[in-house]
């Protein structure tokens, strides 16, 4: 079993890196934010008004326009904040050795006849939290690269093993909690790289290509983020190059219990009234008591004052107090408490900034009524019910 010093040797130079990509990822989560707020509120109404009136009224089609327009502007400021951060809501748990068996699969036929490649996976079995084809388009792409560094062919490695990281690692970014990982491997006997060239590799827009666009390799390095993972690279001119990626080994966690036999009860706290108006006739449209409260103050008087709520669904940025401080408050008073965050901001910058944990559940503003009710139901352990 490899020490701890042998597993962080090869990590140097990642959070300078880190910091300059930051740079470009917040700022786009930044304006993405404002936008999802004022999307979110309007797709909502367009809906809620459409389903109040007749079939064949005259302002259907405009408001289904609306609603139209929303969704494309809710999809390109998803994409925008996406730069670096990809989407992980079609991540599902996966055997390690399916991911390499996939990637092997696709490589034999991409790579050439002068490049041999070598699999050895020590964990077949571990379980990795992700979605396949972003997983397997990050492997397949960083051999691609080695080979591109093999012009008279060579050798590209891959393997997989795990690793436990302690609380104290070194190894552990923001987003990253202590416990077993998963390192996968991909190393090359290709002409390697000089250190400038190592220190912006995953850069936005830096390319050694004369036709590249720079954005392949900070895709990859943006889905191992999404994943809550770390990667680097270890590389010398003329010793070739090899890319560790780190990624947290999945659990599965057990179905909560039965339903409860009353009506659930949910409290909304946001601080968008048009949002927390429609969300609260969204949800009692499908049989659930709904309370809201525009601040975390508001929330907790509401709170005291109901005396058992079931789930509690928090913006998570509020005047004053924030979501997770909130969440925190009101856990304390009722252990066990459900509790489902929505945010502007994506969920993998609410990891990496550390105001949520793995375990939270999130809804990416905007989001659809099936998406809400989808989470709200899974949280309550109850069936969906159809709108009344």
């Amino acid at each position: 079993m490899p020490s701890e010093r042998d597993v962080l040797a090869p990590y140097g130079e990642h959070l300078r890196r880190a910091q300059k990509m930051e740079l470009v990822s917040n700022l786009a989560a930044g304006v993405s934010h404002h936008f999802n707020n004022l999307l979110m509120g309007i797709l909502t109404a367009s809906r809620l008004a459409a389903r109040s009136l007749d079939e064949g009224h005259p302002a259907l089609p405009y408001l289904a326009e609306i609603a139209a327009a929303s969704d494309r502007g809710a999809d390109l400021t998803r994409r925008l904040a996406a730069l670096g951060r990809p989407a992980t809501e079609h991540a599902r748990p996966m055997r390690v050795g399916d991911v390499l068996d996939s990637a092997r699969d696709v490589l034999r036929a991409l790579l050439g006849e002068n490049v041999r490649l070598e699999v050895a996976i020590e964990a077949p079995d571990a379980l990795l939290l992700a979605d396949p084809d972003q997983l397997q388009q990050a492997l397949v792409n960083l051999s691609l690269n080695a080979a591109e560094a093999m012009a008279d062919g060579g050798v590209i490695a891959l393997s997989a093993r795990t690793v436990h990281l302690p609380k104290d690692s070194g190894a552990l970014l923001p987003g990253m909690a202590a416990g077993p990982y998963v390192e996968l491997v991909v190393r090359d006997t290709g002409r390697g790289m000089d250190t400038q060239t190592r220190a912006r590799v995953f850069e936005p827009f830096f390319t050694t290509k004369g036709g590249g666009t720079g954005l392949g390799l900070y895709i990859v390095y943006g889905i191992v983020r999404a994943l809550q993972g770390r990667i680097d690279v270890d590389s010398d001119l003329g010793h070739g190059t090899t890319v560790r990626i780190l990624l947290p080994v999945h659990h599965p966690v057990e179905p909560t219990g039965a339903a409860e036999p009353r009506k659930p009860r949910i409290l909304v706290v946001e601080d968008e009234r048009l949002i927390r108006v429609t969300l609260r006739h969204t949800l009692a449209l499908h049989g659930f008591e709904v309370h809201i409260a525009a601040d975390a103050t508001e929330a907790r008087e509401l709170f005291d004052a109901l005396g058992d709520v079931d789930l509690v669904l928090s913006d998570m940025v509020l005047p004053g107090k924030n979501g997770s401080e909130l969440a925190r408050e009101l856990s304390a008073l009722r252990p066990g408490l459900r509790v489902l965050f929505m945010s502007a901001y994506s969920r993998e910058l609410l990891l990496q900034q550390g105001r949520i944990t793995p375990s939270q559940r999130t809804l990416e503003k905007p989001f659809s009524e099936e998406t809400l009710m989808m989470a709200v139901s899974e949280l309550l352990g109850v069936e969906p019910k159809p709108r009344s």
